[in-house]
This record gives C-alpha cells, structure tokens and sequence, in this order.
C-alpha cells in the first residue's frame, strides 16, 4: 500500500486511509500478534488499538516510512506490553476458603 492514500486521507480527516490499511494488514497483524499473546481474542484488542493509535499518529508518519513495518513495530510493542502487565486472576482460581485463610494468617501474627 503506498503511504500516500493513508497520509492523504488522514491528513484530510477521511478514513479512506485507513479502511484500506485496515483490510490490507488487519489479517497479517492479527496472526503476527497471537504468536505473541497466544489469544484471539487478546490479539483483535491489540490489532484495533494498533489501527486507532496509528491513525491518531498519521502525522508522524514521513511518505518515505513504510506503514507496514510502523504498524508491525507498533503491534510487537503492543503485545509486548499486553506481556509486561499483571494479569487479572480469575475468580474461579481463587480457593473456596480464601477468607478463611486470610483470619487464620491475621491470628498468627
């Protein structure tokens, strides 16, 4: 895709740009991104933000940038990112007598 349909139209506040990146890289990102996470559903989270990021930073993209290799980069780092934070547990992974376990560390301290 030349950076210049995506430049163009973003800098005219069209989404044309940005419809068709979408459904050139949408794909090809996706499958990049749940190597990394390992989840489908994670990866199109981290695929969509990618797109909106990217389209707020159009600005900083120079004609001679490649967009694939922007976006690429900003989806490792998005997922590298998604990899650094704590996950959320699970209620269902909390033992049923947790409570219990938290007065009995309290009484022997």
């Amino acid at each position: 895709m030349d950076n210049s349909i995506f430049l163009n139209s973003g800098c005219n506040g069209e989404v044309e740009g940005l419809t068709t990146a979408y459904r050139l890289y949408r794909q090809p990102l996706l499958f990049f991104v749940i190597q990394y996470v390992g989840s489908r559903e994670v990866a199109e989270d981290i695929v969509a933000d990618v797109f909106v990021k990217a389209w707020n930073a159009r600005h900083n993209l120079r004609r001679e940038d490649s967009l694939r290799a922007y976006l690429y980069v900003m989806a490792k780092n998005a997922s590298l990112n998604y990899l650094r934070r704590p996950q959320a547990i699970s209620l269902e992974d909390v033992p049923v007598n947790f409570e219990n376990r938290l007065l009995e560390d309290e009484d022997t301290l």
